[in-house]
């Protein structure tokens, strides 16, 4: 997951990231449990989904609270 922490959320190697910001990284990762794809493939969001609603857990948040966060784009 480091590669994709830095150039997904990091933008390059601006500084390494630290071990507090790999474990909250993976553990967003692992509280995924259901991943929807638009029909035209032109989106893909994952969700954490508790009682059958959406479930955003603060403590799983990155700091900077930003609303979306592009983690890859395919060309092809």
């Amino acid at each position: 997951m480091t590669v994709f922490w830095n150039n997904a959320v990091m933008g390059g190697w601006l500084k390494k990231p630290t071990s507090a910001a790999i474990a909250a990284w993976d553990s967003q990762v692992l509280a995924i449990n259901k991943v929807q794809r638009l029909p035209e493939r032109v989106e893909t969001n994952f969700y954490r989904m508790h009682k059958g609603r959406p479930c955003f857990p603060p403590e799983l948040a990155f700091p900077n609270k930003t609303g979306e966060l592009a983690h890859s784009e395919f060309n092809g």
